[in-house]
């Protein structure tokens, strides 16, 4: 399909906007690491502690609010600069950061339906006829009710709000309420298979890669350090391509959208 390639072909195409998700994702992680082994024995230990986790939030919205707003612009002008970019997401800071707050508190809702996943589905099958409970399995009834909850919290959800994400980027708390734009792209096929696609690429396989091991019989300790470092880079890689297909599509779509200038 046509979006999907454009999409994609510009994600490949922009170096210079994986050089800054690949370095601010790194200080972003280092930083907040650093946050978590802060004291808080003094007042100025507390003012710190805000500081720095303050500072941790601003770069991040702008981070991946300038992203969104980049994938957008150089949807009709590839020469388009960072910089504007960025600073319009820093101007629309409080409209994302509403919109990040309202998307984790969902997530963390949605996530928390995974605590049932055992004492639920054993109550549906245990619910069951009998001559219809024979014919079923406690493990394949848990093993649905999982995977339904990981669609809902990487597929629906995501899928759901983050062109509204893209939208309070771009125009702060009215990008919020544009309905009309939102609602067209929920209905894209195109956008809904990256979203797919990037879940497999930056979720499963990313686990999987993490899960990987060496043979325990022939592995060495030099070889399971080299192993993790490239896992990990691997992984980090993965997860930023999939992240900026989204940014891409999103942008391709909004591009598609809007009345030539």
């Amino acid at each position: 399909m046509r979006p999907l390639r454009e999409a994609l072909a510009l994600v490949l195409r922009t170096p210079r906007l994986w050089g800054v998700q690949f370095l601010g994702n790194a200080l972003i992680f280092a930083a907040f690491t650093g946050w978590l082994h802060l004291t808080e024995a003094h007042w100025w230990d507390v003012l710190l502690n805000v500081i720095v986790i303050a500072l941790v939030l601003v770069a991040a919205v702008v981070l991946h609010g300038g992203t969104l707003n980049y994938l957008h612009s150089a949807q009709t002008d590839r020469t388009s600069p960072l910089t504007p970019e960025f600073k319009k997401a820093l101007k629309n800071f409080f409209a994302i950061a509403v919109w990040a707050a309202v998307f984790f508190f969902l997530w963390f809702l949605a996530g928390w339906l995974s605590d049932y996943r055992y004492s639920f589905p054993g109550y549906l099958r245990a619910s069951q006829p009998s001559w219809l409970r024979k014919h079923t399995t406690d493990t394949g009834f848990t093993d649905t009710y999982t995977f339904l909850v990981n669609v809902l919290c990487w597929v629906v959800l995501p899928g759901l709000l983050l062109p509204l994400a893209a939208l309070a980027a771009d125009r702060g708390f009215r990008g919020l309420v544009q309905f009309r734009e939102w609602s067209s792209t929920l209905k894209r096929v195109s956008y809904w298979i990256v979203l797919v696609l990037a879940v497999v690429l930056g979720v499963v396989s990313v686990g999987a890669l993490m899960d990987w091991k060496l043979n325990p019989e022939t592995a060495t300790l030099r070889g399971e350090e080299a192993s993790l470092f490239v896992r990990m880079l691997a992984s980090y890689l993965l997860a930023l391509f999939s992240w900026l297909w989204v940014c891409s599509m999103l942008g391709r779509l909004r591009s598609a959208g809007e009345p030539a200038a």
